[in-house]
């Protein structure tokens, strides 16, 4: 029998890094190897770079091959390299190959070399992210669904992914994380700062802690009001009346909930008694509830301590996001990576080659 809701949770063309971190955005490559591209999936999105670099790679594997086979066999134009045929002329692999290149190559190859540059600096490090970090992501994540992994995988199945791919995405991003937060300070005084500019956002509802036991009918609801008001056992009468699987062994315990949480004849008897007060019966479409209020906050703002932590990741997020592009910048040049894909580049290389000739 399904039981009123409980809360899910309480409260162009140009290349090179300054291309690539305008054209990713900042913040989505510091935090969104998976963090930020999954949350994406709610919106119907997925990172088209991720794409745009797999067809990129996969392209240049077929004409690979396809170059291999001619090398050996001699057929320039095989049947294995056509894939498709319009009026009797073949659409070959390498047709394709050049198209995708023209069009994605360079943000494919920016996306590649900053993942090459992320295992670097991962390796440089020696970060490793454990796993119990890597299923607390999965965790946040699943919030999202309400715990519903089924859901959760079904949308990774529309989108090409398994959980393994998830898991993965979320090592990257929490080993990649790590490296940037390395030279990344957020003082006390920031944090103070910031709790006193955006105190307001920090506003925390009022929520209830409550338990109850479900009947099918009125006349049992008023048995189980009786002996409660008789000193019986709130517990005990739970596992012995209780309809409600998930919790009759368990006290009837429902937890703390937010308005809106509950259906509407559920909410309005919960929120009208005071802490340790036992409604009479109350009617919904699951039956008949008896509701003990044990603890009640009214809505009032959070203090400091009690989102520090809050507000040293939102600075940490700032900082990672507006300090990112320099950051990609210094990589390159600490690597020394060179990218003939940009003009500038290959002009650059084609001289040097000119003057050592």
């Amino acid at each position: 029998m399904p039981m009123p809701r409980l809360p899910s949770m309480t409260k162009g063309e140009a290349s090179g890094p300054r291309a690539f971190a305008r054209a990713l955005g900042a913040k989505e490559m510091a935090y969104g190897f998976i963090r930020k591209e999954i949350l994406m999936l709610q919106k119907g999105k997925i990172s088209q770079y991720l794409v745009i670099a797999l067809l990129f790679v996969a392209c240049i594997s077929l004409v690979l091959v396809a170059g291999g086979c001619e090398s050996s066999s001699g057929n320039s134009a095989g049947t294995d390299d056509v894939l498709a045929v319009v009026n009797g002329d073949p659409i070959t692999k390498e047709d394709l190959y050049e198209v995708l290149f023209k069009q994605n190559g360079k943000a494919a190859l920016d996306t590649l070399i900053s993942d090459r540059i992320r295992e670097l600096e991962v390796e440089r490090y020696g970060i490793v992210a454990s796993e119990e970090e890597i299923q607390s992501r999965i965790d946040d994540l699943l919030i999202q669904y309400d715990g519903n992994i089924e859901y959760l995988n079904q949308i990774l199945e529309s989108y090409n992914m398994t959980m393994d791919d998830l898991r993965e995405n979320a090592r990257i991003n929490i080993e990649f994380t790590k490296v940037l937060a390395r030279d990344i300070t957020v003082t006390e005084s920031e944090m103070s700062t910031y709790y006193e500019a955006f105190k307001d956002n920090y506003t925390l509802q009022e929520q209830i802690m409550a338990r109850h036991i479900l009947v099918e009918d009125e006349e049992t609801a008023i048995e189980v009001k009786s002996k409660l008001n008789g000193g019986a056992d709130f517990g005990a009468l739970a596992a012995e009346y209780s309809l409600d699987e998930s919790n009759k062994n368990n006290n009837g315990e429902l937890g703390f909930f937010y308005r809106g949480d509950m259906v509407p004849e559920f909410e309005e008897a919960a929120f009208s008694l005071a802490p340790g007060e036992i409604s009479d019966p109350v009617q919904t479409y699951f039956g008949y509830h008896i509701i003990h209020v044990q603890e009640k906050e009214e809505e009032r703002v959070a203090s400091y301590e009690e989102v520090k932590e809050d507000i040293r990741n939102v600075l940490m997020d700032q900082k990672m996001s507006s300090g990112f592009e320099s950051w990609l910048e210094g990589k390159y040049e600490e690597y020394g990576v060179k990218n003939y894909l940009e003009p500038e580049e290959a002009e650059v290389e084609a001289e040097a080659e000119a003057e050592a000739e």
